[in-house]
């Protein structure tokens, strides 16, 4: 009886990738069957001409199984990190409950974290860019920010030679997003964060002057003025860590 392990790798390897885009969990999960499967479940997930065509998966996937990482809105107000821990779990993803789960999961070759970032639309994330900022009540009652910074993001040691990296033909992968983002300060990180797709901010002088802004006598920066700033730009992310905001209003009554 023919088994599927014993078909041809060619015709096998078209059967995970059809899996792939089913149910990507799923071909993770055959890499734990046998050394035929896993180097070839390996080869669909890092190979650079399937993640053009199966973008769409991948960020379904992301979206499914760790959009708390992607959007922290996702997680809710009582799975907030814990700094003072250190790098650990957070945010109720699923493999946070059980402690030997966690363990598997927080392991440096854990496959998760080689998972390339993708867009909704299929664009594999090769270059990621942050903002964030602090605010203060402005003379109007409303939201002004008093801090802005950001820039493209640099991952350090990545490539094989030790060198610092901010472009990836392969994909920027989940696991530096999760360790970036986990280690930012607490003062920071808490007023929650987006990672929007297809994003970036391309205009480098505008986005000088409106830094400056923030701390010129009489201006008033605000969110709106940021985000007119954002464009479209496919294979780049932008990790917006807006602050703290609230109805101002509401509290001033």
């Amino acid at each position: 009886m023919t088994t599927l392990a014993s078909l041809p790798s060619e015709l096998l390897h078209l059967i995970l990738e059809w899996l792939a885009d089913i149910d990507l969990r799923s071909l993770f999960a055959s890499r734990r069957t046998c050394h035929a499967f896993q180097t070839l479940a390996t080869d669909i997930l890092e190979n650079p001409s399937y993640l053009a065509r199966h973008g769409v998966s991948i960020n379904k996937f992301l979206q499914s199984h760790f959009g708390p990482i992607l959007d922290s809105s996702a997680a809710g107000e009582d799975n907030q990190p814990s700094y003072g821990q250190g790098y650990v779990p957070y945010f109720g993803l699923p493999w946070t409950v059980d402690a030997n789960v966690r363990e598997t999961y927080l392991r440096v070759e854990a496959s998760w974290r080689r998972i390339p970032l993708s867009s909704p639309s299929g664009h594999i994330v090769r270059k990621l860019q942050q903002i964030y900022s602090s605010s203060q009540y402005d003379d109007e009652g409303k939201v002004s920010l008093n801090h802005l910074t950001g820039g493209d993001v640099w991952f350090y040691n990545i490539a094989s030679d030790g060198a610092e990296r901010h472009q990836f033909p392969e994909g920027v992968p989940l696991g530096l997003l999760y360790d970036m983002i986990l280690g930012y300060s607490e003062s920071l990180a808490c007023g929650g964060w987006e990672l929007l797709f297809d994003t970036s901010v391309a205009d480098c002088e505008r986005w000088r002057r409106l830094v400056g802004r923030c701390t010129a006598p009489g201006e008033h920066v605000r969110h709106e003025d940021v985000k007119a700033l954002f464009v479209h730009e496919p294979n780049t992310a932008l990790l917006y860590f807006p602050g703290f905001e609230r109805d101002v209003g509401a509290d001033m009554d």
